[in-house]
């Protein structure tokens, strides 16, 4: 019986897709119709905090700053390592905020 089939292969893939996210998500989408549609909510979930998790490390990457005590050099090399990190994430940092983090960050009597 085609409907038998279809109900265990639904039930089979329902408790494989809990076994493999967060309680806390499983929980959330339990009660949905279908497992099409559990997938769907969890891909939108994760889609949104994947973004807002984007912005928070852009924004925490412009607000960089060079420790009073520390080496000017070694904070140059590593702004540039995280930002290739972030690009390797897909958070993309324009070479004009490059730049500007650079200058931001530096103490002013370099500036000068």
């Amino acid at each position: 019986d085609e409907l038998a089939k279809w109900l265990k292969s639904e039930n089979i893939a329902k408790h494989l897709l809990t076994q493999h996210i967060p309680d806390s998500t499983a929980l959330r989408v339990r009660n949905l119709v279908n497992v099409a549609a559990m997938w769907k909510e969890i891909v939108r979930e994760y889609t949104e905090k994947g973004a807002y998790a984007q912005t928070d490390l852009r924004t925490k990457f412009l607000e960089s700053s060079w420790p009073t005590d520390g080496d000017v050099r070694q904070f140059l090399d590593d702004l540039r390592v995280k930002c290739n990190e972030l690009a390797a994430i897909g958070v993309e940092i324009e070479e004009k905020d490059y730049r500007s983090t650079i200058i931001q960050s530096l103490p002013k009597y370099l500036a000068s």
